[in-house]
């Protein structure tokens, strides 16, 4: 598991996580704010829909506010995301705002970009989501492309 941290130009702090495997998720993030953003790395036609939901219930219960996700099958973790807040909604009697955008279209670095520069979650989230979780799973070359990509978001907004 590799962990770094950056500053992103919005002010938020921005997290690089990178797992071999799903099973290598942390205790608990350690995030600067109670709510984050996500942006979810993946090949997910290794993973089972079993994987993805409890990365969702582990992700959700951590303080999940905006879901961005690339990847093969990426359309498919978004919905399954969605279930698994419809059901957490069922369950809790209150609305979770969740906003999602899945990156299907785009070169990995560019929907990096994308991410750091517009990831905004819900309103309702808007002063307490000031952190930015880069997940990348068990793929040490898009780890190396991600690193890339804030490098460069990085050094294009120092004056």
């Amino acid at each position: 598991m590799l962990v770094s941290n950056s500053q992103a130009p919005s002010s938020k702090s921005i997290t690089l996580l990178s797992l071999t495997s799903l099973g290598d998720l942390p205790e608990r993030l350690k995030l600067a704010s109670p709510h984050f953003a996500c942006f979810l790395v993946c090949d997910a036609q290794e993973l089972e829909d079993t994987q993805i939901n409890e990365l969702a219930d582990f992700l959700l219960q951590q303080g999940l506010a905006y879901l961005g996700v690339w990847g093969s099958e990426c359309e498919r973790v978004r919905d399954l995301f969605a279930v698994k807040v419809s059901e957490l909604e069922i369950a809790e009697g209150v609305e979770f705002p969740l906003l999602t955008h899945c990156h299907k279209e785009k070169e990995l670095e560019e929907a990096c970009g994308a991410f750091v520069q517009s990831a905004k979650p819900d309103d309702a989230y808007v002063k307490t989501c000031q952190s930015l979780l880069l997940l990348c799973v068990n793929k040490p070359e898009w780890e190396t492309t991600l690193k890339q990509a804030l490098a460069a978001k990085t050094l294009q907004t120092k004056p």
